[in-house]
């Protein structure tokens, strides 16, 4: 199950009417996407002045879109996917990544509020780990990182894991890339944002980046699985 809560606050100095609102959940992590998916419908009481109001809802994983592909490589840039070794910090990685738009509205207005939340677990001093995005957007639109911890990085790449150069192109898609280095002890988190501006809109991308001590599949062979990553 994943549980949403919501906050709707009252800054005015007048109590504010009952407001509809309608939670969407989107097939794609990434910025200004169509909404789909209603997970949510209801209605919030009258709100005190400088007050507010919580909502919380489980909603099951299965009835939720599927999360965005990720993946990793090693130095040399050869893919390989990564597995956590029993009983260390990372467990298997269960948080659902996506976009939520929350739309609410009453008589006197209406408004909208649009979260995009994603997770990815990175092997320090191991290569790249990188979370597909996809941005809506019909014109060029420039974007920035913020964010990273020491010791860690990131940046955009296109589909063929190749740097972005510059704004992104109508309709881009390409990967999140994220790496630390071997400075960064195993358990580690880094939370950093991506904000994409489309026209005169900017639309914050959320990453939490943790880093495992991972085990890594290797060509399958009479050797095995290669149970762990010396360095």
């Amino acid at each position: 199950m994943v549980r949403f809560h919501l906050r709707f606050y009252n800054p005015h100095d007048m109590p504010s009417p009952p407001n509809m609102y309608e939670v969407f959940a989107q097939e794609a992590y990434g910025a200004f996407v169509p909404n789909a998916y209603m997970i949510k419908m209801g209605e919030t009481p009258t709100i005190p002045a400088n007050s507010f109001f919580d909502v919380s809802f489980d909603v099951a994983l299965s009835d939720l879109p599927p999360p965005p592909p990720t993946t990793q490589n090693d130095e040399s840039g050869s893919k390989f996917s990564t597995a956590t070794i029993p009983g260390e910090p990372c467990p298997p990685d269960d948080h659902w990544d996506g976009n939520i738009d929350i739309l609410w509205g009453n008589a006197g207005g209406t408004g909208q509020a649009s979260y995009h939340v994603g997770t990815l677990q990175v092997c320090p001093g191991a290569g790249k780990s990188y979370i597909h995005l996809i941005t809506g957007c019909l014109e060029d639109a420039t974007w920035t990182i913020a964010g990273l911890c020491p010791g860690w990085s990131g940046t955009l790449v296109n589909e063929d894991y190749t740097p972005v150069v510059g704004a992104l192109p109508p309709g881009w898609t390409g990967w999140i890339c994220v790496s630390a280095d071997a400075s960064v002890p195993v358990g580690a988190t880094c939370c950093l944002t991506i904000d994409v501006k489309c026209g005169n809109q900017v639309a914050q991308i959320e990453l939490c980046a943790e880093a495992c001590d991972c085990a890594v599949q290797i060509e399958s062979s009479t050797w095995g699985w290669l149970k762990g990553l010396y360095r």
